[in-house]
């Protein structure tokens, strides 16, 4: 008889077959873990900003200010005031300066003899002296009808005074018997003439200061009219005389030594050594760089 082999077998006890999930559940856990960390590697990477070395780092305060750019051009200094000066009336021109000359504030650097406006001057001031002197005329008329006036108001207030003083009189008498009617009728009569005649002279007396008044201020105002054209004459005979409207140079003398000129003829000019200006030719493509008031 062959033996086989059930002596040697031992029977064990079979477990159950396991559900799959329990078979992926810890990989997935491992799995998760390992998404998580790069997760956060992530977040941490994107987060973070660049680094540099602190000694490469300088650190300014901002503040607002302009933007300067340089512009590379030709060009040149001029003067910035350089009037010319001309002749305000026709004259013979009398320079005092030569050019080159540097001359102060105020002082003289020609003069213009104009016969002419000399002259327009004069007659314009005599003009004057007469229209002052009726202006003076007409204010002593004045003084004089109102002093008129006053006497003859006063002289009728008196009037009026004694023709009352002779109504009481009759009026008294008329009283007494002694004075007939018709004569305290006639002192009744005279008292009303003399107040009329007080009213009149009253009445004449502000026409006549008025009147007066009104004259005396014509002549006055037509000798004010008369100064203003003095002054405007004596306003252009001073301007026959150039002077220097401020402290510089002579520059180019345009009118000869004792010579006619017309009026408004350009005599010299003054150039001012403290002001300037920059004259540049500036490349076409920095013109829209450029604007009123810049620098230079």
């Amino acid at each position: 008889m062959i033996r086989d082999t059930s002596a040697q077998d031992q029977t064990l006890s079979v477990a159950g077959t396991p559900a799959p999930w329990k078979r992926w559940l810890w990989p997935g856990l491992a799995a998760l873990v390992v998404l998580l960390a790069i997760g956060f590697a992530a977040r941490a990477w994107l987060g973070a900003s660049r680094s540099f070395d602190s000694a490469r780092v300088r650190i300014a305060e901002v503040k607002r200010g302009d933007l300067v750019r340089d512009i590379a051009a030709d060009g040149r200094v001029i003067a910035a005031n350089s009037p010319v000066l001309y002749a305000i009336s026709a004259g013979t021109v009398n320079l005092k300066v030569v050019a080159g000359d540097v001359v102060k504030k105020g002082q003289e650097l020609a003069v213009i003899d104009s016969p002419e406006l000399r002259s327009k001057l004069a007659q314009e001031q005599a003009t004057l002296a007469g229209l002052e002197a009726e202006a003076s005329r007409a204010t002593l008329d004045a003084t004089l009808a109102r002093a008129k006036a006053r006497k003859e108001t006063d002289q009728a207030a008196i009037e009026r005074q004694a023709a009352d003083r002779d109504l009481q009189r009759y009026q008294r008498g008329f009283d007494g018997g002694a004075v007939p009617q018709i004569d305290l009728a006639k002192a009744n009569d005279t008292l009303k003439k003399a107040d009329i005649q007080l009213a009149n002279a009253q009445t004449d007396a502000r026409l006549q200061s008025q009147g007066a008044d009104l004259d005396a201020r014509n002549k006055h105002l037509l000798a004010e009219r008369q100064k203003a054209v003095v002054a405007e004459v004596q306003r252009q005979v001073d301007a026959l005389t150039l002077r220097a409207p401020f402290d510089g140079q002579v520059g180019q003398v345009q009118a000869t030594q004792h010579t006619n000129v017309i009026a408004n003829a350009p005599i010299l000019g003054v150039v001012d050594l403290s002001r300037f200006e920059i004259e540049i030719k500036v490349p076409e493509s920095f013109a829209r760089d450029l604007a009123i008031g810049i620098p230079a």
